[in-house]
């Protein structure tokens, strides 16, 4: 089977890693001893996070944008598979065109600035992919 959840993320930062974590190896752990899964895709725990909007301030916008980098650095070393990062100016009202974009380069900024693509489980133990 396939499954996947919608899930919010807060500040903590390594607790919120580690409940990303747990979640997906308490999924392989009931497919497998439960329901006798051989199948590793059956195994996968497909999550879409949305940084949490509570987090954001109104008096200082900008700050925001630290927030949300924070957040999406934890979605990542989490593992999951897709996220909807909230724009730096919502705690103010519906984002702008530039708040938006800034968003979306937080997103392309780790993922192709950071190198953490090309580890394997940072947070338990890493181990550098070869770059194709």
């Amino acid at each position: 089977p396939r499954f996947s959840s919608q899930v919010h993320l807060g500040m903590d930062f390594f607790e919120e890693i580690a409940k990303l974590r747990a979640w997906r190896r308490m999924w392989a752990k009931i497919m497998k001893e439960r329901f006798g899964c051989k199948d590793s895709r059956s195994l996968q725990y497909r999550i879409h996070v949305h940084t949490a909007g509570s987090s954001l301030t109104s008096q200082q916008p900008l700050n925001n944008i630290a927030r949300a980098t924070l957040q999406v650095l934890a979605c990542v070393l989490g593992g999951v598979q897709s996220m909807h990062t909230n724009s730096y100016d919502e705690a103010i009202g519906l984002p702008s065109e530039e708040a938006v974009r800034t968003a979306i380069r937080i997103n392309q900024i780790v993922l192709h600035e950071t190198g953490i693509p090309h580890v394997t489980d940072p947070m338990g133990g890493w181990k550098k992919n070869r770059r194709r």
